[in-house]
């Protein structure tokens, strides 16, 4: 695919962005006065890396007609900066989708607009926020055993276990060794992998 650049809308004259998700500044003259002196320097455009944010989308900072110096600088997500640029927005959608769902793949043709809804309903998030939602970030798989020590069944958390008739208190009491519960509901109660 060929690489087309246009104009960061808002900073036009100073960056470009183009379809495959880069950003970089454009060649531009600056004017100096300095101690009693005016001249003219060239700043060559250069490459703008992007750094990853929190959440894993890519950003880059840009800064205006008074560069560094003046602190008017703002952090920019590129795959916004991309959807500006190439995508219309007919629906004045006020986000910005990853048709993949990689964060990184910026490049024009794997983003759309959207609203909030479309947004946080696309592709496999659903399924990933109900995951993690149901056992928790950290939650642990708990064996549950007869007391002969046969393996009845697995459960991907506490929660879960609980979800099927049992107490998630004395389940844990039970797994973390507490004397006063050697057992629960008759059977024996193990962290996986400890």
């Amino acid at each position: 695919m060929e690489e087309i650049w246009k104009p960061v809308v808002g900073y036009e004259g100073l960056y470009e962005v183009s379809n495959l998700g880069n950003v970089r500044s454009i060649d531009r003259v600056r004017h100096i006065i300095q101690a009693n002196r005016e001249y003219d320097i060239v700043a060559k455009g250069k490459p703008i890396i992007p750094q990853a944010r929190r959440h894993g989308y890519l950003s880059v900072w840009l800064y205006g007609h008074g560069g560094r110096a003046k602190r008017t600088g703002k952090q920019f997500s590129v795959h916004r900066l991309v959807a500006e640029a190439f995508i219309p927005n007919p629906n004045r959608y006020a986000e910005v989708n990853h048709k993949d769902e990689s964060k990184t793949n910026n490049c024009a043709d794997n983003l759309e607009w959207c609203n909030h809804l479309q947004n946080s309903n696309y592709g496999t998030r659903p399924q990933r926020i109900g995951d993690m939602n149901r056992n928790g970030k950290k939650s642990k798989p708990i064996a549950q055993y007869t007391r002969d020590g046969e393996l009845v069944r697995v459960f991907p958390s506490l929660q879960e276990a609980s979800r099927n008739g049992f107490n998630a208190s004395n389940i844990c009491n039970c797994a973390k060794g507490n004397p006063q519960y050697s057992h629960a509901y008759g059977y024996l109660w193990r962290y996986v992998g400890e």
